[in-house]
Parts: structure tokens; C-alpha cells; sequence
């Protein structure tokens, strides 16, 4: 990690500690991997949503999914993209892996890439 990026996280992660949301290590995530940028966390009761960010915290950070859904997602999503980010404490932010599930037409099934992480999808 540059210099400049993981001083910018540890003051964004320190600041996010003093307070209940998670929206700290969320922003040092997004700034290491431009391509989570456009995902937004899900209003609470909202039906039909496209995108997600869940957060787990650790002792020493958090474990942050990142989801993005598209096809038919008034009804859940047909096909759903998952981001799996570590983020310490310390500033250092880790992709630790992706899982994909679309839906292929021409084989009339679902394909599967990658792997879930921390129980996300079930």
C-alpha cells in the first residue's frame, strides 16, 4: 500500500472507532479498490435491492462484504457479486477474495466463480 493511501485510512480508521458506524473502514476499502465505489449499503426494509455492504467486526478490524445484484432484483437478484474485505485497525486493507453467481442462459444454469467467505452468501 502507498504511503499516502494507508495514512489516510488509519486517520479514517481511527475516527470511525469513536463512533457506531462502520463507515471508516467502509471508505478505506472503497479508496484501495475503486470498483466497490458505486455500492451502497441497503436501507433497512428496503425490497428489491441491488446493492449491499455488511459489516463484521473483529477484535483487530472488521470483515466487510461488499454485494452487488442484478436481474429481476424486485425479487431477490438472479446474479450476485460478492467482495470479501479485510480491513485492520492499523490501516492495511485486504481483498481476501470474490464469489460470483450468474445465471448462463445458454446452459440453462447457474455458473459458480470463486468462493464465500464469513458464512456470506448462506
Amino acid at each position: 500500500m502507498r504511503p499516502a493511501i494507508r495514512l489516510i485510512s488509519v486517520i479514517i480508521l481511527m475516527s470511525a472507532t469513536s463512533c457506531a458506524t462502520h463507515n471508516g473502514p467502509i471508505r478505506a476499502a472503497k479508496i484501495k479498490y475503486p470498483e466497490l465505489r458505486s455500492i451502497s449499503k441497503a436501507t433497512k426494509g428496503q425490497i428489491g435491492s441491488s446493492t449491499d455492504i455488511i459489516v463484521k467486526e473483529r477484535v483487530t478490524g472488521w470483515n466487510i462484504v461488499f454485494c452487488h445484484g442484478w436481474g429481476d432484483c424486485p425479487s431477490g437478484c438472479i446474479n450476485n457479486r460478492y467482495w470479501y474485505i479485510s480491513v485492520e485497525k492499523t490501516g492495511e486493507v485486504t481483498k481476501i477474495g470474490e464469489y460470483l453467481s450468474e445465471y448462463d442462459s445458454e446452459s440453462n444454469q447457474m455458473k459458480r466463480t470463486g468462493k464465500p467467505h464469513w458464512g456470506i452468501p448462506h
